[in-house]
């Protein structure tokens, strides 16, 4: 008994002893197809996922525009030096 609980059932019939049941609910948890930590294992693994494919998108976004204010910058710098040869 602790604290006035029992902690095995005297009368668990198929249940088995307080082995074997915390081995059953061990293995709930760390089964590898359908243990509640594999599922948690999976679902972090789909966000690291979800979360990298919107990284490598933003990452294109910033190139691009990148690529454009460079092109811009170029177009600018160019027309300067052309207006300072007219003066």
């Amino acid at each position: 008994l602790l604290d006035g609980v029992a902690l095995v059932d005297p009368n668990a019939g198929t249940k088995g002893g307080l082995g074997q049941i915390l081995e059953r609910r061990i293995n709930k948890l760390i089964d590898p197809v359908n243990g509640i930590v594999s599922r948690a294992n999976d679902r972090i693994d789909d966000r690291n996922d979800t979360w990298a494919r919107r990284i490598a998108s933003i990452d294109k976004l910033i190139e691009n525009k990148r690529a454009r204010l460079e092109r811009q910058f170029a177009n600018l710098e160019n027309n300067l030096a052309k207006l300072q040869t007219q003066q």
